[in-house]
């Protein structure tokens, strides 16, 4: 048996006794080496997050190792309707460090939850896109936290260097 909850309930896999549905956020995450020629390129979008259906989601990024650029460069995180639509564009990708977290386009080596911005995405991939110069160097984790609104739906990590 699950454990007790307030009110005589016990919870059961995603229903409590009560036959409701509990929402629970999923996530998902991928490394991305930016290198140029490959993951770095610029003018290019980079698939990280397959959707399927419709969901509810945020995307939130640790820098591992500093990104090095070759020059202007700027990065955002969206989908191909909306290509900042997820974190908005940073001007200087260069100025995050390792350790910094990237959230809706800020980036600090902390982050409020409550800064997280969650946006509806129905049946378009998530992906980054690089624009100006390339990007030289850098490692990042992307998490995608998600919530399923219609059913079937999910987000799963994406191939290698897949286009946007």
């Amino acid at each position: 048996m699950a454990g007790d909850i307030s009110g005589g309930g016990e919870w059961i896999g995603k229903l409590c006794a009560l036959k409701k549905e509990i929402m629970l956020m999923e996530n998902v995450n991928k490394r991305v080496t930016f290198v140029a020629g490959t993951t770095g390129v610029a003018s290019s979008g980079f698939e990280l997050f397959t959707v399927t259906g419709t969901v509810l989601a945020c995307v939130v990024a640790v820098c591992q190792t500093a990104i090095t650029k070759a020059g202007a460069t700027t990065l955002e995180v969206g989908t191909a309707d909306s290509t900042a639509e997820l974190i908005a564009q940073i001007a200087d990708p260069a100025l995050v460090l390792g350790g910094m977290v990237i959230v809706n386009g800020d980036y600090d080596t902390e982050v409020l939850y409550s800064a997280l911005t969650y946006r509806l995405i129905k049946e378009s991939d998530i992906g980054y896109t690089i624009g100006g110069n390339n990007l030289t160097g850098g490692v990042v984790d992307f998490y995608c936290f998600w919530y399923p609104v219609s059913d079937g739906a999910g987000i799963v990590e994406a191939g290698v260097a897949a286009a946007l």
